[in-house]
């Protein structure tokens, strides 16, 4: 399963209609960390597409892990959104997944290994869609894009320091990268809001 320009992505990212307008004018991505599926079978080019359509359509059931997405869009917009609001924010940000395969359980984590493997698809992306900033979920990530990247600004936070990494492209482009807590689990949306809008403001 192979997309032109992204021949080492296995799944499709989710790509915004307005993207190239980006989010307060910027290109942004946001970097899940993994897949799980029941069976391998479900995983396909468009599982990353199928999970951001079902998401927002407002006549599918609410499910848990739905609310990972919720607590992100409330962390960077700084409130709730309306259901318009909300399809108006998904389709003006890049989303997807690090790691290139999926996962058997919901919590596992991904090896070493598997993280490696997943570092020339995520140089692929950045590459082909050239985002102004990335916003990358959780603290395995967070430590795996650093070991390539060089360090960036640093963001005061209430609790920490948050240090953001840089990566240049081919040309020269310098992308940053915002490592934020995971928003599937203790993740409170308005403590991370200024961080993250202190990051989109710095870009």
């Amino acid at each position: 399963m192979k997309t032109e320009g992204m021949e080492q992505i296995m799944a499709k990212p989710w790509v915004g209609k307005q993207y190239e307008q980006g989010f307060r004018g910027k290109k942004i991505i946001a970097l899940g960390d993994s897949h799980y599926v029941a069976r391998p079978e479900d995983y396909t080019e468009n599982i990353t597409i199928d999970v951001v359509n079902a998401f927002l359509n407002p006549e599918a059931e609410r499910e848990g892990w739905m609310n990972t997405y919720t607590k992100f869009e409330r962390a960077v917009a700084g409130r709730e959104l309306s259901q318009e609001e909300r399809v108006e924010f998904w389709n003006s940000i890049l989303f997807c997944n690090y790691i290139q395969e999926p996962l058997e359980q919901p919590r596992q984590q991904a090896t070493v290994g598997q993280y490696i493997a997943s570092y020339p698809s995520f140089l692929n992306l950045l590459e082909t869609y050239r985002p102004d900033g990335v916003i990358a979920w959780g603290n395995l990530l967070r430590d795996a894009l650093r070991s390539h990247g060089q360090k960036g600004r640093t963001i005061h936070a209430e609790w920490e320091d948050i240090e953001t990494i840089t990566y240049v492209l081919s040309d020269g482009k310098k992308v940053d990268i915002l490592p934020i807590q995971h928003p599937s689990i203790g993740f409170s949306w308005d403590n991370w809001h200024p961080v993250i809008d202190e990051f989109l403001t710095g870009l």
